[in-house]
């Protein structure tokens, strides 16, 4: 597997939990003291259904996926340069099918991205206060978080 020769053999999981993503257009991320000094290699959305924290349903696992489309990833490195841009957060999902039972039928969803995820770029240090999650509109749905799978290595 190519993630193996670039040494990537470590996964954190971080959730980023908005004061209130019902009115929040901005969602920032935390402060991870674990992940300060780790060279940062690939990042995916996970696709839980809970957030493995705080247990609130989880923004990369909701159907119906307007809200997905709409919201936009930016990642800050330690030089203070915003090395991955409003990048489209549906192409950081984990390709997958995702059955949803209504009332009387069952709708079979497969996700549009075949990314599965940043999963190489050069080892870089993200100062993860200064990155964010942003949506156009706010998501007009309480108690959500946005939980991420982050690769990464001890050492460059």
């Amino acid at each position: 597997m190519i993630l193996n020769k670039l040494g990537v053999k470590k996964v954190y999981t971080l959730e980023v939990q908005p004061l209130n993503s019902a009115t929040q257009t901005t969602w920032q991320f935390p402060d991870i003291p674990f992940l300060r000094e780790k060279y940062i290699t690939g990042i995916s959305l996970s696709n839980n259904a809970n957030g493995v924290t705080s247990g609130k349903d989880n923004l990369g696992h909701l159907i119906p996926e307007n809200i997905i489309y709409a919201a936009f990833l930016t990642l800050v490195d330690n030089t203070g340069i915003q090395f991955i841009q409003n990048m489209p957060l549906d192409e950081l999902c984990i390709q997958t099918t995702i059955n949803v039972t209504g009332a009387t039928t069952t709708t079979r969803y497969i996700r549009s991205s075949n990314t599965n995820g940043l999963l190489i770029f050069k080892p870089v240090n993200i100062v993860w206060t200064k990155c964010f999650i942003y949506l156009p509109a706010a998501t007009t749905v309480a108690n959500l978080c946005c939980q991420f799978n982050v690769y990464y290595q001890d050492q460059k």
